[in-house]
């Protein structure tokens, strides 16, 4: 679905891709079954499927055409790249649709493609481990660390709970602190709007801090594993992806506490899922921002996410280094890059209990 939106100051017109599909619930493969024997129309479809977690999903391809990619690992950009050239040389004419089922690594393969290759993506995640579900981004791998990369909104989403309540607890935690993460994203766009850096966007940031409140509201219900709970990180994760879309941009979901993941993943890869990286940065950031950092360190805590660095294997050295960083990973403007000296960044990390 295309909609076409004013900025108010600029009066310039942008164009906005949303799902046109978006499905939350219990038992959806038959849906999405129908859903896709229709798109589909009897040509073939491109599985983008994990090892094994597609599995719980595979009636959604029951009777179809399939070329099957597994992706076992983190997408590297350029092996996206030239996937999707390979694809479109052999492929390009046979295929109707791309459907990924599985973790954030198969959805966001899958919306590279689609973006290479101009054709409808249909996501299943197995997992609410991240905000990528319906977002026009895809988190990739590169030689110089981890990279942003434009990608294709899906045309229709679908979220099974039942999959999702079944899958390790320590993602769903993840897709919480990837979630919380918009309090400090969106508080970092109007310092940048402050400072005459660039624009805000007052119905994406809002979008994205609703997703925020949405899940602190249900603390106790996604620690538990219950499906209202679940319901309501799904519909969070998702709501995150369509205010990147209106935005036309990351910044409502992306700020300071994702740069100093990313930090991290440049540090010390491996150590730590994206969320509770994005987590353990939003604590440090409320402190910065001057917000309620302790009530964001104890809903991670209850959720079941990482509050301290040695939890996920990472010694102070590391975290003050990722602190230290941050600012340079990329040009977006945020309250670090006011500036934090090596003692600044210590007694921040120490205050808020990271290290």
């Amino acid at each position: 679905m295309g909609l076409g939106i004013s900025s108010n100051s600029k009066n310039k017109i942008h164009s906005v891709e949303l799902p046109e599909n978006i499905s939350i619930g219990p038992a959806l493969t038959g849906l999405a079954n129908a859903y896709l024997t229709k798109l589909t129309a009897g040509k073939r479809v491109l599985l983008v499927r994990g090892l094994r977690s597609y599995e719980s999903m595979i009636g959604a391809v029951f009777g179809l055409k399939t070329i099957e990619l597994v992706v076992s690992r983190p997408p590297a950009l350029d092996e996206a790249l030239e996937l999707a050239e390979n694809i479109s040389r052999t492929y390009r004419r046979a295929i109707k649709a791309i459907v990924s089922i599985g973790g954030g690594s198969v959805i966001d393969m899958g919306k590279v493609l689609g973006k290479q290759l101009e054709i409808p993506t249909v996501s299943i995640p197995t997992t609410l481990s991240h905000d990528g579900i319906a977002s026009p981004r895809a988190s990739l791998t590169s030689r110089a660390g981890p990279v942003s990369q434009e990608s294709k909104v899906p045309r229709a989403v679908f979220v099974d709970l039942q999959v999702a309540a079944s899958s390790p607890h320590r993602l769903i935690a993840s897709g919480f602190g990837d979630t919380i993460a918009k309090r400090t994203a969106v508080l970092d766009w109007k310092l940048a709007a402050e400072r005459g850096i660039e624009e805000y966007g007052d119905y994406s940031g809002a979008l994205a801090e609703l997703s925020a409140s949405h899940v602190l509201s249900a603390v106790k219900e996604i620690a538990s594993g219950q499906i209202f709970g679940l319901r309501v990180l799904a519909e969070a994760l998702v709501n995150s992806g369509i205010a990147m879309a209106i935005a036309g941009s990351s910044r409502p979901a992306s700020g300071s506490e994702h740069l100093f993941a990313h930090a991290v993943q440049i540090i010390s890869p491996g150590k730590g899922l994206h969320g509770e990286l994005c987590g353990l940065g939003t604590i440090m950031m409320s402190e910065l921002h001057g917000i309620d950092w302790e009530m964001i360190r104890d809903s991670l805590a209850e959720v079941g996410a990482p509050t301290k660095a040695t939890q996920l294997g990472l010694s102070p050295d590391e975290v003050i280094e990722a602190l230290l960083l941050a600012p340079k990973i990329r040009d977006r403007y945020t309250i670090l890059s006011q500036g934090l000296s090596r003692a600044e960044a210590e007694a921040l990390a120490r205050k808020t209990g990271v290290i």
